[in-house]
């Protein structure tokens, strides 16, 4: 979900897009690749709205499938997606987000060279949502997340990353749903209560 909001860096292609290429017209009955997406990230969460790419006999599966866990995706979240995309408005509104969502990392950047220099490592994405932190090791992000909270500042402890070896120090911080002021004073609290 991710790919559409890349602000800098080249487009890498999905491999959907990959398997099409190589396959040309007879991707619908022999590709093996299965794509999942989803509006939440691009036009509003919550909407529990998604789709799949894959040849047909794997979407006629997955519609019985489907059938088991539940009888249906909301009928007016369905219709609103389908007018939105036919309509073309995530297209003509995904600039704007992009360039939204470019500012706040760049303030959330800024805000981390101001209070943990030296202090921490992060890497600064070509796109999404989050910036991955890494504090001191023998810090604790799961032990300082009540701490955080009580001062207003919420934040992903990294452990839940990782599937084998964890990496206690880590945090995910979300920068997409702050107006840029919030963004400069939660970095300012996070760095104070993790001194």
């Amino acid at each position: 979900p991710y790919r559409a909001l890349r602000y800098t860096g080249q487009d890498i292609p999905g491999l959907i897009e990959i398997e099409g290429q190589m396959l040309g017209s007879e991707w619908n009955h022999r590709g093996r690749v299965i794509h999942l997406g989803t509006f939440s990230k691009t036009l509003m969460p919550g909407l529990r709205v998604g789709y799949a790419i894959a040849p047909a006999p794997v979407i006629r599966a997955m519609v019985i499938a489907k059938q088991g866990f539940d009888l249906h995706t909301s009928m007016l979240n369905q219709m609103i997606v389908e007018r939105l995309i036919s309509e073309k408005t995530i297209e003509r509104n995904l600039p704007n987000l992009i360039a939204l969502y470019h500012r706040r990392r760049d303030v959330m950047d800024a805000a981390l060279n101001e209070h943990f220099a030296g202090r921490a490592e992060w890497a600064v994405p070509d796109g999404g949502l989050f910036l991955w932190v890494k504090l001191p090791e023998g810090m604790n992000t799961e032990n300082l997340l009540p701490i955080a909270l009580e001062n207003q500042v919420a934040y992903v402890p990294g452990n839940g990353f990782f599937a084998a070896e964890k990496q206690p120090n880590t945090l995910r911080l979300n920068f997409s749903n702050q107006p840029e002021d919030r963004i400069k004073e939660g970095v300012r609290r996070l760095a104070s209560i993790s001194r």
